[in-house]
């Protein structure tokens, strides 16, 4: 399950989303809403027509919840990875130096259960992907902001 938090400001017309997993995990932070849409697509989460809504002022905090699962695994080796999986780019927290690397991850959309696939710290793929793969793949890779 995971909990979907739309915050929108009175007489304005941005909204943010944020989405945690079941344990309050953030997954997605402060994203906009062409970001939210683009996200939830990728991953195959769709906003759930039930909400509870919340004012505090003049803020105005929609929250959902969502059967879909997600997991977060490591992998060692890409090409030891499903056939079926898309892959993106994503952040990991690497250090306090920098805290949110760009690596490539995958991610695999189940009927109830979404996977993403981040790379193991002792893994060769915990780096920059540019490191392994040419310029035009690197671009043609959709940016997934999910912090893993």
């Amino acid at each position: 399950m995971i909990r979907i938090n739309r915050i929108v400001a009175e007489n304005s017309e941005e909204e943010l989303f944020y989405v945690y997993d079941e344990v309050g995990k953030l997954l997605l932070d402060g994203a906009d809403k062409l970001v939210f849409e683009e996200w939830s697509e990728f991953v195959g989460v769709e906003l759930p027509k039930e909400f509870v809504l919340h004012r505090i002022g003049e803020i105005q905090i929609t929250v959902f919840e969502s059967d879909r699962e997600i997991e977060i695994e490591e992998y060692m080796d890409a090409n030891k990875l499903f056939k079926n999986v898309k892959p993106i780019l994503t952040y990991v927290t690497n250090s306090e130096r920098n805290p949110n690397m760009r690596v490539l991850g995958f991610v695999k959309v189940g009927e109830h259960k979404t996977t993403m696939y981040k790379p193991a710290k002792e893994s060769q793929y915990f780096d920059h992907p540019r490191k392994y793969m040419n310029k035009e793949a690197y671009d043609k890779l959709p940016q997934i902001y999910l912090f893993m």
